[in-house]
C-alpha cells in the first residue's frame, strides 16, 4: 500500500489514536507475538481492505521486530507474481494468515522464509 497523505493524516487522528488505545488494550498492552511488555508498541493492520474503517479483528499489537517481520511478509506476497498464486495461497492457508496466524514470533519467521523461498523459486 503506497502511503498517502490521507493515511499520514489518518495515522494522527483522534479516531486512529483512540481505535490504537483499544486494541492495545485488547491485547494486554503486549506483543502478540513475542512476550515483549514494556517497550514501545505499534498496532498493526493485518490488512488495509477496511482503512480507517477497521474492526478489532484487523488489528493486532506488536513490538517493533515483530510488526517489521509482518511488514515484511506483506511485502513479500505483495511481489510475487501471479504465477506463484496457487502456492501462495497454500502457504497462507496453511499460515491462517492474516487473521488466524499462531501468535509466535519464530512461526513469522518460519513463514517469511517460507515465501523468500517460493520468490526465489525453491
Amino acid at each position: 500500500m503506497a502511503l498517502s497523505k490521507g493515511y499520514h493524516r489518518y495515522m494522527k487522528s483522534d479516531k486512529w489514536f483512540s481505535k490504537r488505545s483499544k486494541i492495545l488494550k485488547r491485547d494486554n498492552y503486549q506483543c502478540q507475538y513475542c512476550p515483549a511488555v514494556g517497550t514501545e508498541l505499534h498496532v498493526h493492520h493485518l490488512t488495509y481492505k477496511r482503512f480507517m474503517r477497521e474492526k478489532n479483528k484487523d488489528l493486532v499489537t506488536a513490538c517493533p521486530a515483530c510488526h517489521n517481520l509482518l511488514d515484511k511478509i506483506r511485502k513479500t506476497i505483495k511481489n510475487l507474481p501471479d504465477s506463484k498464486q496457487a502456492e501462495l495461497d497454500a502457504i497462507k492457508d496453511f499460515y491462517g494468515y492474516p487473521h488466524d496466524m499462531p501468535k509466535d514470533r519464530e512461526v513469522l519467521r518460519g513463514f517469511l522464509i517460507t515465501l523468500e523461498n517460493l520468490e526465489e523459486g525453491r
